[in-house]
């Protein structure tokens, strides 16, 4: 058996969906795989095409989330499916602008959840377990769940990975409508092509903006969190582009999507925060979950059985709640370059965290490159200081009084820090930087910064500035929410 052979058996075995490729049959044999588009920590990502349709010229592409089948990533995909319930429960989800699911293939452990039966019905629990006895038996045997024998290698090895074939579907998968690019990859495009400007223009960042922040105000309505918002989580609905033309960009003018109608995606690290809601926005989440379909048509006229739909969405709610792992409000969270100061000092974190990935990807939209572009703590705090300024020493917005608890990055007492001078401790904000691991040129990168009020051209656009900066808050408590940067002047056509 080859070394490559024994890497993918044991990949597989680990929990790694490696058997799928071009041609091969999923989801109970209804989809043929196309290729791979991505992959992540829990799960990848395939373009797929209905069976029906593979040999038609014109066909509906989808997309395919297939989780790896180990005890714990069976528990993220449990907990996904629990937070895109709680987003589709109302009629009219979709039109918030996050992907909305369209079936969901479910291993025996997602089926015991009470929603998945109504939230994608006829699916067969007993086809996509895995791990059920029968299936055990039939391995034992040398035969797969699905009563095929399985396929060896030219050695006669059990779990050899075929070109094409049906996949065994013992993976829980989620099936989405398949999107076009996402925004870090337009901005890289656009970064390639000969023009000197790599950002938007100041209406598309403000329709896609708009769009964005949305979809987050929905989302936080839902007492949920999403906790992974980044360029490469915001996907335009088109698929078709203008401009240079080509995936990689070249060409004379930049490459944009058809229209700009974005898409947010991936709630695979999503929480719910429920408890951190105000009395009336909790109120009003346990209304719409009470009842939600009384906004169809056919259900309204079924008002003596409102008392029942009640108490079947409440169940279901309970349900919902019931599979949610506990998740710690001060766990890290989000990809670097758009984490929050309150989650690098490793203080509780909640919706607001949300927005100031909003505001970093707003300004990079603009900027047309990364704003906070750093691999170290001390130094993304630093940079913090340059682009959202420093905060003062002492009083109810310094540092110590924010985020106390972060004493490993604060000088409390501001003497010397590592054999530097206390006042480099001072220019930023108190903060135990520069450090003596700090190589000299790192130090210059981030006071060579420009500020925010440079990097958005704050006295070309001063609305426009306003908004981003308030929402790059040093301070949770006053960092705008998504429903007050929504109401902001710069989307009412000021820029």
């Amino acid at each position: 058996m080859s070394a490559a052979s024994t890497t993918e058996s044991l990949e597989w075995r680990k929990g790694y969906a490696q058997r799928i490729r071009e041609g091969t049959l999923i989801c109970n044999g209804t989809l043929m795989v196309l290729g791979e588009l991505g992959k992540g920590t829990f799960s990848k990502v395939y373009a797929v095409v209905p069976i029906e349709q593979a040999s038609c010229e014109y066909r509906e592409e989808l997309a395919v989330k297939v989780f790896r089948n180990d005890r714990q990533y069976l528990d993220a995909a449990m907990d996904e499916a629990a937070v895109l319930e709680a987003l589709c429960v109302l009629p009219n989800a979709g039109s918030f602008g996050f992907a909305v699911p369209l079936r969901m293939y479910v291993s025996r452990v997602l089926s015991d959840l009470p929603f998945v039966n109504a939230l994608w019905p006829g699916v067969d629990a007993s086809r996509h377990d895995g791990r059920n006895k029968r299936g055990a038996r039939h391995r034992k045997r040398g035969r797969s769940s699905t009563g095929s024998r399985d396929e060896k290698d030219d050695n006669g090895n059990d779990d050899a990975v075929p070109s094409c074939g049906r996949f065994g579907d013992q993976h829980p998968m989620i099936v989405f409508p398949r999107l076009g690019l996402s925004l870090i990859e337009v901005l890289e495009c656009r970064r390639k092509c000969d023009s000197s400007d790599a950002g938007f223009d100041i209406l598309t960042v403000r329709c896609i903006a708009a769009q964005l922040l949305r979809a987050v105000a929905y989302v936080h309505s839902r007492g949920i969190v999403h906790t992974d918002i980044k360029p490469e989580n915001v996907l335009f609905e088109a698929r078709d582009m203008v401009g240079g033309g080509y995936a990689d960009g070249i060409g004379d003018r930049p490459l944009f999507p058809v229209h700009n109608k974005i898409r947010l995606i991936d709630f695979g690290s999503a929480v719910f925060r429920c408890d951190d809601l105000s009395p009336e926005r909790r109120a009003l989440l346990e209304r719409s979950l009470a009842d939600p379909m009384l906004s169809h048509p056919h259900d309204r006229a079924k008002v003596n059985g409102h008392c029942a739909q009640e108490a079947l969405h409440v169940e279901k709610a309970s349900g919902i709640a019931a599979h949610i792992r506990h998740q710690r409000g001060d766990r890290v969270i989000q990809t670097r370059h758009y984490r929050s100061p309150e989650v690098v000092f490793q203080a509780r974190w909640s919706f607001s965290a949300d927005l100031w990935s909003c505001g970093c990807i707003i300004a990079e939209m603009f900027f047309g490159d990364t704003v906070f572009m750093t691999h170290e703590d001390l130094e993304h705090l630093a940079l913090m200081c340059r682009v959202s300024g420093t905060p003062p020493l002492a009083g109810p917005r310094s540092l110590a009084a924010l985020y106390g608890d972060g004493r490993k990055y604060i000088d409390l007492v501001h003497g010397p820090v590592f054999g530097q001078p206390a006042m480099l401790s001072h220019e930023f904000g108190g903060l135990r930087y520069p450090h003596s691991k700090a190589s000299t040129k790192d130090v210059e990168y981030v006071r060579d910064h420009p500020c925010l009020s440079d990097l958005l051209q704050s006295d070309r656009y001063p609305y426009f500035y306003d908004l981003v900066s308030r929402m790059l808050d040093w301070n949770p408590s006053t960092r705008l929410t998504a429903e007050e940067a929504l109401a902001h002047l710069f989307f009412k056509g000021y820029d």
